[in-house]
């Protein structure tokens, strides 16, 4: 899984209001996100795969799956596959209609979507069928603060220092 930063370069029209400046801030709005228009896929020739460049920094949408298609026509709607947290995968509609679906699996965590184009709870999934991304949009977990664990130590010790014996 990958981390993000709070402030998006090339921000999705879901994301846009929530974008924060400061990139080393902590989020202080949910962060939302929305899979890739279909122009944004790329696929690698060699490997059969497709990829999108996320809108957020550090993120990134890529499939696992081996693809014949060489072209994608439009979006058909994402899944989003967890308990509380988990992942979006969004779904592509081949040129082809005779191919399977492109599907891109987002590679950062994601809270349970709980806009109106979601479906309700399916039993650890959830479907956004629409054939604009704009309306499955989604809301992104934030990493962990990490913490320097030589700072907290040298902190306890001087809470220590100031503790009085009983």
């Amino acid at each position: 899984m990958s981390t993000f930063s709070c402030f998006a370069q090339n921000t999705p029209p879901a994301a846009k209001a929530y974008q924060n400046p400061n990139a080393d801030a902590p989020c202080d709005k949910p962060v939302m996100d929305q899979c890739p228009q279909p122009s944004e896929l790329v696929k690698d020739s060699k490997t059969m795969q497709w990829s999108a460049k996320g809108h957020l920094d550090g993120t990134k949408y890529q499939s696992f799956d081996k693809s014949f298609t060489n072209t994608v026509d439009h979006f058909i709607g994402a899944q989003w596959v967890g308990v509380k947290v988990g992942q979006i995968i969004c779904l592509y509609q081949p040129s082809n209609s005779n191919e399977f679906p492109v599907q891109l699996v987002f590679n950062t965590l994601t809270y349970a979507p709980t806009d109106k184009h979601w479906s309700k709870d399916l039993g650890g999934h959830q479907n956004c069928v629409s054939v604009n991304p704009e309306d499955c949009a989604f809301q992104l977990k934030p990493a962990e603060k990490k913490t320097d664990p030589y700072k907290t130590a040298l902190g306890l010790k001087d809470t220590a220092k100031n503790l009085q014996p009983y």
